[in-house]
């Protein structure tokens, strides 16, 4: 271990985080010699860490997750200076900050030297007031970026960087699957997930009205399962929403009854790695992907080419994995835990 204080912080309330916060803090755990964490409580109450690992807990009150981002940043800006106030920064050696929202940490900036994931913040350096603020954070602090195209605005606008991995959930294991799943997926020979619910619109309505694409569904049994934040008619019985909150035990079974998880993201997904990526691999599923810049790591993490750019080409990729056996991810978890080492020593 490297004899390091390091003092470990999330200070935005977000449950689509939780995974991430296990997985950094694990690593941490594993290549520093102390680490405490700065957690909201309601996270820390799900997580497995005792309260000594603990610097401080983040009460429920300055909890909000919410569609109004001014309301949000209000919280976030009340949470810092929560902190400023009760966290001695000086007795740590490294501080790392799990997410950051750029008005909010540039108006309370906590210390200086910080270390500060960034998960969708890099597309904003050329955009107005996010812009400014982040070039004013860059000055006395440093960012972590996920691989090489997530480091690319830092490379042409200067500031100091590290490449550290995202890293993988655990495996996920699940008695009695059959009992959680929310659908019934008997009927189907192949089941297809797209778990986000914030998918490219206009690629899914192009799937939806393609009528060769309905009859290659129908044609093979195969089940494609959509998820939406609004409230969407099935287009068939090979094409169906889930529009309802999906608990994550009814995820958890969803994802690991899926013969293939499918990603097509939005355009403007730019600058940024998926979760399900990798919980694909730490899952050893299956992946299909349409055509992303951002994306396409994940070449390098399956024996076949997942990324396609139209139906048809969907269409041939989804007839490889149903007739070639030996389709499948390369990597593990293991090849994917981050790795803190060379920020540790700096």
């Amino acid at each position: 271990m490297i004899p390091t204080k390091v003092l470990y912080i999330n200070y935005i309330y977000q449950k689509g985080h939780l995974n991430f916060d296990r997985i950094h803090i694990d690593a941490l755990i594993k290549q520093a010699d102390d680490v405490k964490i700065v957690l909201h409580q309601k996270i820390a109450e799900q997580l497995p860490y005792p309260r000594e690992r603990y610097a401080l807990i983040i009460p429920s009150w300055l909890d909000h997750d919410s569609p109004n981002g001014f309301i949000n940043r209000l919280f976030y800006l009340a949470t810092l200076l929560y902190l400023k106030i009760r966290l001695p920064f000086n007795d740590y050696n490294k501080v790392i900050l799990s997410s950051m929202e750029e008005i909010s940490l540039g108006l309370i900036s906590l210390c200086r030297n910080k270390h500060i994931v960034c998960h969708d913040n890099a597309r904003n350096w050329g955009r107005g007031i996010k812009g400014f603020f982040l070039r004013l954070i860059a000055r006395k602090n440093s960012f972590i970026v996920f691989n090489s195209n997530m480091a690319e605005p830092f490379r042409k606008n200067g500031p100091c960087y590290h490449i550290i991995s995202h890293g993988c959930v655990h495996p996920y294991t699940l008695d009695n699957i059959d009992e959680f799943l929310p659908i019934d997926l008997s009927h189907y020979d192949t089941v297809i997930l797209h778990p986000s619910n914030r998918p490219n619109e206009q690629f899914i309505n192009t799937l939806k009205e393609s009528a060769s694409f309905q009859e290659f569904l129908a044609t093979n049994n195969i089940l494609l399962i959509l998820r939406s934040l609004k409230p969407q008619e099935n287009i068939s019985n090979n094409i169906i929403y889930i529009n309802h909150y999906l608990t994550f035990l009814h995820y958890k079974a969803l994802f690991l009854k899926s013969d293939i998880i499918l990603m097509a993201y939005p355009d403007d997904f730019t600058y940024r790695v998926s979760g399900v990526s990798f919980e694909c691999v730490a899952n050893n599923k299956l992946l299909l992907i349409k055509k992303n810049a951002a994306l396409s790591y994940c070449r390098n993490y399956y024996n076949y080419d997942p990324i396609f750019s139209d139906i048809a080409q969907l269409q041939e990729r989804i007839a490889y994995l149903k007739n070639n056996n030996n389709a499948r991810c390369i990597v593990n978890s293991t090849d994917l835990t981050p790795d803190y080492t060379q920020l540790l020593l700096s």
